[in-house]
Order: C-alpha cells, then structure tokens, then sequence
C-alpha cells in the first residue's frame, strides 16, 4: 500500500451524485489540492477499515449533501467518525434536503455552501478551490506522487471521470440535478451537460438577518412578525389568532434567544435563505 504524501482533504459522497461531484473533484486537483475519495468499486470485508484508517489520517472532511447521501449507511457512517475525530469539515448541500434534528445539530456549528448560489456546475467548479478551507491542503499541482492504494483519487488522477468509464455502468437510477440541465438518468456514461453547461435560470435564494428576526421576536413576536419574515406562514397566523393568551408572547422570547444563538449555517438550512 503507499501513503498519501501530503495532508488531504477525505470526499465523502452517494455514488447516484458523482455526476455532479466528479467535476468539483477535477477542480480541487487542477488547483493543486490533495484528495481522497472513494471511486465507487464493490471492495471486500477489509473495505471499511480502509476507509476509516482515510478517515482517522486525513486534514478535511467534505460532504456532499442529498437525499441520497442522507439515506447511505455508509455516508452518514463516515460522517460521524469524522465528527468523533474532531475533523475540520466542510458540507456542500448539492439539493435542498430536509435534515433530522440529530443531523442538524451536527452540521450546524460546521461551514456550508449550497450550490443552488451558483448559476451553473462549472460556477461552482470554478469558485471551490477558492475556499480557505482548502489552503492547508493545496500543493503545487503536477508534484503529486504516484501510489499504489486502491480506488485512489489523489491529484494523479486530473480526469476522475475516465476511471468510472473503465468500469461498469452504475444502475441507472433517478436523481435531482441542483442545476437542473441535463438528463433525469445517472450513468458512469451520462457527461453531456457537464461539458457544456447550460445555465438555466434559478429562483434566487432570499436574503434574511438574523438580527432582524431576532428583533422582530422580541419586539412584535407575541403577533408572529419573526415567523412572516422567515416565510413560517402557518406558525405566523397561529401567534397572531392567539396572541391574547401570552402563550406567544413567551414562546417569541424563546424563539429570539434560539435565534440570536443558531449557527449561520444551521440558519440557512432551516429558512433556506442566505443570511445576510
């Protein structure tokens, strides 16, 4: 087995999304930074202790977000271990996704990009080596040493794509384009559309500040004002019908102390917005 010569940043994914995750990895290398990833081979019984031994030595930890990632064993599996590692971790929401409460309180304190703010793939290729999340991880590109590991997708790989076409086609399965151009089937073999992207347009993701919603509970909550502006429609109408009671004036108090101390990206997920 060889080593990996320089800290790396470990890519966990659903392999129904490498569609969309293989050309971000093609980005990450072209800039020089070091990765491993899985290639989506059927592996033996000693597979997992492979991949934890990646997980355990690895500098970051980046996932990419989707239904089907969240319904994987074995993705959320790596996620966990990463976090009981203390992994400095990065989650790339590819399609809007409806997190438990146990996945929420474990990605919110972490950073987060949703690709739905970018207006095509090759945007969003474009824009993530750029993230200092990856400077610790970026070496000169080219210098990266050959190994001999398994599935490896260490910067010696600059077309990930041209490994998953030597081997057999995945399923076709059915999935969510964030970008929505393209087909509606995933195969190794369907690329079209990421070579030449074609952007269409898409509804613009709102803005929202937490200080105004924490305001607005403070102040106006007893009459639901918080819950209208962070587009909580149903919860806003129930405050304002029963706001005689007090039972809203209380529960706003407690919604503004929620709210002041929510993580950004916690935030952003919940109300799907950008916050300002």
């Amino acid at each position: 087995m060889g080593t990996n010569a320089y800290p790396y940043v470990f890519i966990s994914y659903a392999h129904l999304n490498q569609d969309f995750v293989l050309p971000a990895i093609s980005a990450l290398q072209a800039q020089g930074v070091s990765l491993w990833y899985d290639r989506g081979i059927e592996a033996g019984s000693e597979w997992p202790e492979f991949v934890a031994e990646k997980v355990m030595s690895c500098e970051k930890f980046v996932l990419f977000i989707s239904n089907a990632y969240l319904q994987s064993q074995n993705c959320k599996r790596e996620l966990n271990f990463a976090i009981s590692r203390k992994k400095e971790i990065l989650s790339i929401f590819l399609e809007d996704v409806t997190l438990s409460p146990g996945m929420e309180m474990q990605l919110g304190t972490y950073q987060a990009i949703f690709c739905k703010r970018f207006p095509n793939m090759q945007s969003f290729c474009d824009s993530l080596p750029k993230e200092p999340f990856f400077n610790s991880c970026k070496n000169i590109p080219g210098t990266a040493q050959q190994t001999t590991e398994p599935f490896i997708g260490q910067q010696t790989n600059p077309n990930p794509r041209q490994s998953y076409q030597t081997q057999q086609p995945f399923q076709t399965q059915q999935y969510t384009n964030p970008w929505g151009t393209g087909g509606n089937q995933n195969t190794a073999t369907q690329s079209s559309w990421q070579r030449n992207p074609a952007p269409n347009p898409i509804n613009p993701v709102p803005e929202k500040s937490k200080a105004m919603a924490v305001l607005l509970a403070f102040f106006l909550g007893s009459f639901g004002a918080h819950k209208f502006y962070l587009g909580k429609k149903v919860l806003g109408i129930l405050y304002l019908v029963f706001f005689w009671t007090y039972i809203p004036t209380f529960l706003s108090f407690f919604d503004a102390i929620v709210l002041l101390f929510r993580s950004k990206a916690s935030f952003e997920t919940r109300y799907k917005c950008r916050l300002k």
